[in-house]
């Protein structure tokens, strides 16, 4: 019973730590301009991080949910970079943005004998309309 306990906390804690999604946004630029040659004002710069926690390095466990911060998608591989480039998008889109400059993936993980952890990240710089300087 011991075991069977331990066994639960365990994984309760993998899907605390491992299984979730975040966006962060940076909207303070101090007033300086975005990309080359542009007059769009910069909206904000986003990274998204989806996390995932696998069986044997191939079975998704527990991944970060694509529709929204802070979930957990159930035996859903979601650790892709589509997903990623999904969610920055949507972020850009929802916060006024109509271009996307310098988006960058990087993907990375570890394995320790039956579990694995993987991730994805996804960040960039949305800019809004030119002339739009209300932000």
């Amino acid at each position: 019973m011991r075991r069977f306990f331990m066994g639960m906390m365990a994984l309760a804690l993998a899907v605390a730590l491992f299984g979730c999604t975040t966006v962060e946004q940076g909207t303070k630029f101090n007033s300086l301009p975005v990309g080359e040659g542009t007059s769009n004002p910069p909206v904000a710069h986003i990274n998204v991080r989806i996390t995932g926690f696998y069986l044997f390095g191939i079975l998704p466990i527990f991944c970060g949910s694509v529709a929204s911060a802070g979930k957990a998608a159930v035996f859903s591989d979601t650790v892709t970079v589509d997903n990623a480039v999904l969610l920055l998008t949507r972020t850009a889109r929802g916060m006024g943005g109509v271009r996307m400059y310098d988006i960058v993936t990087t993907r990375g993980g570890s394995n320790c004998l039956l579990f694995s952890f993987d991730y994805i990240q996804a960040s960039g710089t949305a800019v809004g309309a030119p002339g739009d300087y209300r932000r």
